[in-house]
């Protein structure tokens, strides 16, 4: 049955939207900008404003009604937890919904800075998570719809109305926001049989299905995924990056693999990945943490370091390699990966309590108290490793002071 113009016309600035993510061109450092660092929002009274789940939690609450709120407190979460896959997905869509031009989503040609920024955001949440559920894209099929910002019942209707005549795409991204995971699988599949290309459905058929607990099937619509891939041509009308990422695909396999305990299958999954982007740098990180796994600390280090030097402006990378080069017993290169770290991330309470302790563990105890000081003042009031840190300051400026050296011999 063909599909009515309007349902046409819906579904182009939907997938526009969800997938270019475009939003209106705003300048590098302006308002709503992914590079702007906006005020912290004010939180209830007695919050922990040290905590980034707190932030994000806000967040969610506000992000209906104030996403433009939402997107900075989701910003403040990942400058306190870098490499929180959950915070960035959020921040990517607060922006799509609080600054995105949804009239200009449909639009062809060359992609603003500020839309590839956008890209760039959602790519790193699915590289630190390829299965991550993105739990507000219902609020942003909502807006796409209707294009206003109605109250969320109000939208909700409007949408459910919509919803009767509209392509199966867009009934299996409602039912995915509702966290409607087997009806989303079914109108997945019913857009896979009438689709001409077929892999980016089909991965997104595989993220369905793991997410409702199936990771055998996801694990094999994955793979028809990226064999899809390599057949089909780029898509003018859809000049997409991540979704159609070979490499991100490959990375998803071998995240399948890694649960299900195949990590000679993981290790050729993110092999391929790197065949097909040699630039894929979280290919890299997961090759070395599978090498640590396995007792090859060598292998494990090259390939971080590989990692770090393509992707070198990532505080929680360089956190990661530190923490690698620490268990290798290479505490100075540890040391100068995490004051890059914290460079980086200033906010990123870990590498505080990391290079205090190797500093303490240097026997030098004036430098060993500034950064255990300094973690006390970033991390949350429920960091596990608060009390230990108190105790040993508490020891340390207790401690009498290293004796001097004598004299030397004036002979």
């Amino acid at each position: 049955m063909p599909r009515s113009p309007s349902s046409r016309l819906s579904l182009k600035l939907l997938l526009a939207g969800l997938s270019l993510l475009a939003a209106a061109p705003l300048g590098a450092q302006r308002e709503g900008s992914v590079h702007w660092q906006p005020p912290r929002p004010r939180l209830p009274a007695g919050a922990d404003t040290a905590d980034a789940q707190v932030y994000y939690s806000y967040g969610l609450q506000v992000v209906e009604e104030q996403p433009r709120r939402a997107a900075a407190a989701f910003y403040w979460a990942t400058r306190i937890r870098p490499g929180w896959a959950d915070a960035l997905y959020a921040r990517h869509a607060a922006l799509v919904a609080g600054y995105g031009d949804l009239y200009t989503l449909g639009r062809r040609g060359r992609r603003p800075p500020e839309v590839l920024a956008l890209d760039t955001l959602f790519l790193r949440a699915l590289t630190l998570d390829p299965f991550l559920y993105r739990k507000l894209e219902r609020q942003l099929l909502i807006r796409m719809v209707t294009f206003s910002d109605e109250s969320d019942v109000a939208g909700a209707y409007r949408l459910d109305t919509f919803l009767r005549s509209a392509a199966p795409e867009l009934r299996a991204m409602n039912a995915y926001g509702k966290g409607e995971f087997e009806e989303a699988a079914r109108h997945l599949e019913e857009a896979v049989r009438g689709a001409r290309k077929k892999s980016r459905l089909r991965a997104e058929l595989a993220r369905v299905l793991y997410l409702s607990g199936d990771r055998a099937r996801a694990l094999e619509v994955m793979r028809q995924a990226v064999a899809e891939a390599h057949t089909e041509d780029e898509d003018e009308d859809n000049p997409i990056v991540y979704y159609e990422s070979k490499a991100l695909l490959e990375q998803s396999i071998g995240h399948l693999l890694e649960l299900g305990g195949d990590l000679a299958g993981a290790r050729e999954a993110y092999g391929r990945a790197l065949q097909e982007d040699l630039a894929y740098y979280p290919a890299h990180a997961r090759l070395a943490r599978l090498s640590l796994a396995t007792g090859d600390t060598a292998a494990a280090l090259a390939e971080m370091d590989l990692a770090v030097q393509l992707d070198p402006a990532s505080g929680y990378l360089r956190f990661s390699y530190a923490v690698m080069l620490v268990q290798a017993r290479k505490y100075l290169e540890a040391g100068e990966q995490l004051t890059k770290a914290i460079e980086l991330e200033p906010w990123f309470a870990a590498p505080y309590l990391l290079l205090g302790k190797l500093y303490d563990g240097s026997n030098s105890p004036a430098e060993a108290l500034d950064y255990y000081r300094r973690f006390l003042e970033r991390a949350s009031r429920s960091h596990s490793d608060r009390a230990w840190t108190t105790q040993r300051i508490g020891q340390l400026e207790a401690a009498p002071p290293a004796a001097a050296p004598p004299p030397e011999d004036p002979r």
